[in-house]
This record gives structure tokens, C-alpha cells and sequence, in this order.
């Protein structure tokens, strides 16, 4: 029994380790596919209460630190998605105002300038 929780350990140490490269590539979709592959690592193990075991010890505290490591790059990358984002909705939102400060009706003319800027 205990080759099969190394195994189990093993495996979602790899996984995560995985994770945390494809991360680092911005390769979000394989992420997310190894984040699934993991879960029925992750529920074996509490099923088996295997992180109660002291021998484990040291193995939890690795595996702990990879999850946060990872968690702590998601949360970066999180942030920075927001930010692109708002740049992107203030970026369009000039390019309205330049469009519609461009925009001049065929039949403008001069007398009418009032009435157009009113209407806007």
C-alpha cells in the first residue's frame, strides 16, 4: 500500500509542477486539463487520509507549496487580465469619442454648428 501512496503523491506532485510550467507559458487550456487530471488525485488522497500519517509530513508541506505557488500565479495573472482589460474598455472608449468628435454630417455647414453640437 504504501508504493501506491507514493504513486498518488508523486503523481500530483508532478501534476502541479506540470501546472506551474504551462502556466509560466500562458498555456491556460493544458492547465486547466492538468487541474481535472489532478482532482481524483486530490480526492484519493483525503479519502485515504493519507496527509494524517506523519511520514508524509514532508510531502504535504512540498505539495502545499506547490499549490500556493500556483494559486499565487493564477492571482498575478488574474490581475493582470484586469488590467489588460480596463485599458482595452478605455481604449475603445476614446476611440468613440475621437470617432464621433470626427463625425460631420454631409449636409453640415457652418450656420448649423450649434444645432449639431446640441444634438450630440
Amino acid at each position: 500500500m504504501k508504493v501506491e501512496q507514493t504513486c498518488l503523491l508523486d503523481s500530483l506532485q508532478s501534476l502541479l509542477e506540470d501546472q506551474v510550467e504551462l502556466f509560466r507559458k500562458s498555456n491556460f487550456r493544458a492547465v486547466e486539463a492538468l487541474a481535472e487530471k489532478a482532482e481524483p488525485l486530490v480526492r484519493e488522497i483525503a479519502e485515504t487520509k493519507l496527509f494524517q500519517q506523519p511520514k508524509f509530513d514532508e510531502r504535504r508541506k512540498r505539495l502545499i507549496k506547490s499549490y500556493k505557488t500556483l494559486e499565487l500565479m493564477v492571482e498575478a495573472g488574474k490581475v493582470l487580465v484586469e488590467k489588460q482589460l480596463k485599458q482595452v474598455a478605455q481604449g475603445k472608449k476614446m476611440l468613440r469619442k475621437y470617432h464621433n468628435a470626427a463625425y460631420v454630417p454631409a449636409n453640415f455647414v457652418e450656420n448649423d454648428k450649434e444645432n449639431y453640437e446640441n444634438k450630440r
